[in-house]
């Protein structure tokens, strides 16, 4: 659970330099890059991991899903 933990400390640090670049004039390139920085995070943790923490995940997909629903982006 190592590397879930790790994962999970990239969760937490992306909320929080997204939210800091939101408060900064609305510093989009800066939020997407760090959106695409976890997506990447997620998907080589999926891939080293044969049984992932799927509660983990989740978590991600649904903050992913947030910011896209907050800056008008549709979800599917």
């Amino acid at each position: 659970m190592g590397y879930s933990l790790t994962v999970e400390c990239s969760l937490q640090n992306t909320q929080t330099a997204v939210h800091a670049a939101l408060c900064d004039s609305i510093d989009t390139p800066t939020v997407i890059r760090e959106l695409l920085d976890l997506v990447n995070r997620a998907n080589v943790y999926l891939s080293a991991q044969s049984s992932p923490y799927v509660p983990l995940l989740e978590n991600i997909a649904q903050y992913i899903t947030k910011m896209f629903k907050a800056s008008g982006g549709k979800s599917f």
